[in-house]
């Protein structure tokens, strides 16, 4: 179970009123992406299996913000960052267990340092997601992984702050294939909804409830309930 919390945070380190842009309406600058997820892995036990099934990733984007989403319903984390402040905000939720940690500057740069170098391979394939024409690029990273993305130039955030963007595409991805230390995972888009979010949407205050630890406090106080 450790290893999966452990997954839960690296895969997440990973919109006033007007008419939703439905998919392929157009470019857009803010909004709201739902993915579906996909996996295999040998190494995963039958109960982290279950979860994964049941996971649920939502990426949402609004001027520099970013909101990164993911439930698998026992287990969940969010992460908000701030492109412009260059801090962010870690919420995590296990098993009755809730911990909040807030980023720092140095905290989303050892982030970025951890996806290490890599080289992108750009392809004249293209595919239809959501209703968007996605452009192929594949990442080969310094450890010897994979990462495929299937991107969208029409869908342009003011700052890309998640796990899954990369300064060198020039889009957002609506499928990612992932290749990990022997686990496959393909997370594709199912609805992309331009609707202006409110800037609280965003917001950095530890909800309720919640205690506040620092990142490096996060492995220490998940382990409790992790075995």
């Amino acid at each position: 179970m450790k290893k999966l919390i452990v997954l839960l945070i690296v895969s997440t380190s990973i919109f006033t009123s007007c008419d939703s842009l439905k998919p392929g309406a157009g470019k857009i600058s803010e909004g709201k992406i739902a993915y579906n997820i996909d996996f295999e892995g040998s190494e995963m036990g039958m109960l982290e299996k279950q979860l994964l099934q049941m996971a649920k990733l939502t990426i949402s984007f609004k001027d520099a913000m970013m909101k990164t989403e993911f439930d698998m319903g026992m287990m969940a984390t969010t992460v908000v960052v701030d492109g412009n402040a260059k801090s962010g905000l870690m919420l995590i939720s296990a098993m009755g267990n809730k911990t909040a940690a807030k980023m720092s500057a140095g905290d989303l740069q050892k982030q970025e340092q951890a996806k290490g170098n890599y080289t992108v391979e750009y392809s004249d394939e293209t595919k239809e997601i959501a209703g968007y024409t996605c452009k192929k690029a594949t990442l080969k990273m310094e450890n010897g992984a994979n990462l495929t993305l299937y991107y969208s130039e029409d869908i342009q955030p003011a700052k890309m702050n998640t796990e899954f963007t990369y300064s060198e595409i020039k889009g957002f991805p609506l499928e990612m294939q992932i290749d990990m230390n022997g686990m496959k995972f393909n997370m594709v888009a199912s609805k992309v909804d331009g609707t202006p979010l409110p800037a609280d949407y965003f917001s950095m205050a530890i909800p309720e409830g919640y205690t506040e630890t620092d990142m490096a406090g996060f492995g220490g106080a998940m382990g409790g309930g992790a075995n």
